[in-house]
């Protein structure tokens, strides 16, 4: 971002630590920010909790999403609301830099982009499910004493899940944030779709927490529109992912919070196991 700035001769606005999202909102607006960069757990969060008011005031002109898996659902809510925007997902490491971006509107990026490497030099594969990388702009190594290591001619295991839909090739999380439920992988991402779809429901983590009989077991926290109570949205929970989940797959705690935390670096925490 700072690079950005100063070839460009732009003004980098970064907002206060603690800062509500309706305080951001009218910020972003006040000072006619044009390009927003942010995680898609950012996004949720200031489209979920600021005052529409706010929301409509803000204009920007490139909105840029990285650092997380981006799914459809928040392409398509900020599409409706800047319609004007030019939305773009960034895939990047830091042992590699920038690997692709696409402004296409669809979540993950078209297969051929596995076929051929790019004009950057950014090659593509998957192997077992995990998206594996070779870039000429990629790092020289991992440091001698470090406890990662790279992959045979300078092919970089990312650590994020794939699969191939058609022509497109669709990320389904981390493979740290895969919770094992009596030996079978759940990813969090795919429970957090199906939740996601529930009427009343705004948003939701999906997590592991430990259990004594299967290892661990399926948790998931979510926020309320506040149109049902508690207890009847939980039971609609239950009821979609009885319906469209496998049995593993159902979480087996489900609890309503005001907000859903974020670390950091404002992305969802999923590999917390308590």
């Amino acid at each position: 971002m700072l690079l950005q700035c100063f070839v460009n001769y732009g003004t980098l606005y970064v907002p206060g630590e603690g800062w509500e999202p309706s305080e951001i909102a009218r910020w972003v607006a006040e000072n006619r920010i044009e390009y927003i960069s942010a995680t898609p757990s950012y996004w949720r969060r200031l489209l979920l909790f600021s005052e529409p008011t706010a929301l409509k005031a803000m204009k920007p002109v490139q909105i840029t999403l990285g650092g997380e898996v981006v799914d459809q659902a928040i392409l398509d809510s900020l599409k409706r609301l800047f319609p004007q925007a030019r939305i773009v997902h960034i895939y990047a490491t830091t042992e590699l830099g920038r690997c692709f971006s696409v402004t296409d509107g669809l979540q993950g990026f078209p297969r051929r982009l596995l076929d051929n490497p790019s004009a950057e030099g950014v090659e593509m594969r998957i192997r077992d499910g995990e998206l594996i990388v070779r870039s000429a702009n990629g790092m020289a190594g991992y440091d001698p004493y470090s406890c990662q290591t790279g992959l045979e001619e300078d092919w970089v295991a990312t650590g994020d899940l794939v699969t191939v839909a058609g022509n497109r090739v669709v990320f389904t999380g981390r493979k740290t944030d895969m919770i094992n439920v009596g030996g079978n992988k759940v990813h969090p991402i795919e429970v957090e779709q199906v939740i996601r779809s529930v009427p009343g429901v705004c948003d939701v983590r999906v997590f592991g927490r430990r259990s004594s009989i299967s290892g661990m077991l399926v948790a998931c926290e979510i926020v309320s529109d506040q149109t049902q109570g508690h207890p009847e949205l939980q039971e609609s929970v239950r009821r979609t992912c009885q319906a469209r989940l496998a049995a593993f797959q159902r979480p087996r705690l489900i609890e309503i919070v005001n907000r859903i935390e974020l670390s950091v670096a404002q992305k969802t925490v999923r590999n917390e196991v308590r």
